[in-house]
Formats: structure tokens, sequence, C-alpha cells
């Protein structure tokens, strides 16, 4: 009865975890879509590729070293708080360091002419291979009482059995804009 109760246990955690594992590209699409409906992106973090976090963090963290080096502290301190070190701030998991920067920087870009998304269509999908899917969507917009729609193609990639998002394009080269902002300040 012992090795019963085991085999239960293990096949239903087995199964729960095929459960989450096999979100289609188009669920994880929606998922992602409802964190920047409703103004929480710094939520999706958790979906994005780990190769694409790395790569977000790699690129701001010389912003938060340059300005160590400089004697300032505003933006550390900005974005993790006054009690955030340096390196608490390089320890801090990929993940982590994500949700802080985009919450505080939606905080920051918050505006009285802020965007609604009504709603999305998911048009189709393409496969490429296994791993990647391209996933077209057309969002309906509106902002200030004038409607558009938007088709854009998000595209996704499986890492081991678990979908992930790409970065958008303009998160991912924060860095970079904040390394030249500062030179030119």
């Amino acid at each position: 009865m012992k090795y019963v109760r085991t085999l239960i246990c293990f096949l239903l955690t087995a199964m729960s975890s095929v459960a989450i594992a096999s979100e289609s590209p188009e669920k994880l699409v929606e998922r992602y879509t409802d964190y920047v409906a409703s103004n929480t992106i710094w939520k999706a973090c958790k979906l994005y590729r780990d190769k694409d976090l790395h790569t977000f963090k790699e690129g701001l963290m010389p912003v938060f070293l340059a300005e160590s080096n400089s004697g300032k502290q505003e933006a550390r301190v900005l974005y993790f708080g006054e009690k955030s070190s340096l390196d608490s701030i390089n320890k801090m998991s990929e993940i982590q360091f994500c949700e802080n920067v985009l919450q505080v920087s939606t905080q920051l870009a918050a505006s009285p002419e802020s965007y609604e998304m009504l709603k999305l269509a998911i048009i189709g999908k393409v496969m490429e291979g296994e791993h990647t899917a391209h996933v077209v969507v057309r969002y309906f917009i509106e902002q200030t009482d004038i409607s558009f729609q938007n088709v854009e193609v998000e595209t996704v990639f499986k890492e081991g059995n678990t979908w992930k998002m790409t970065m958008p394009e303009a998160m991912a080269s924060m860095g970079e804009l904040f390394q030249k902002a500062m030179t030119q300040s």
C-alpha cells in the first residue's frame, strides 16, 4: 500500500508539472498580455527567457556600477531602495532584478494619457521547428477616446518543457539607453 501511495503521489506531481509545462504558446502570450494590460508588466518577468533576463541584468549593472563609482546613488536608491547595495543588487536573481526595474519604470512612465488594452485576438501561430513559435496577435487598444488596432508577432521559445517569451527589444536594450544617457549628462 505504501508503494501505491508513493506511485499516486508521483503521478499526480508529474501530471501537474506536465499541465504547467504544456501551456501552449498562445496561452503564454495571452497571460503575458494580461500583465501588460493590467499595467503590471513586472509580473511578466518570470515568463521571459533566461537568456533575455541575463542580458537585461548584464546590460543594466554597468549603469549602477558607474553611478556608484562616481559617488552617486540616485538610480540604485530609486530602483532598489535606500538599504540596497551594489553587492545585494549583484546577488539578486535575474527575475527579481527585472521585476524591480520594470515596476519602478512602469510607475515613472505612468501618465494620464495611458492606453487601455480592450482585447486581443490570436490570429495564428507559425512553428519554426519544435522549439520556436511565432504568435500573431491583433491588439485592440484605446487611448483617450481614440480606438485603434495593432498587429504584432510575439516570439516564444521552448526552454526544457516550458514556453518562454522573448523580451521586447525596447526593454532588452534599456541598459544601453541608460548608459548613453549617463554619458551625456
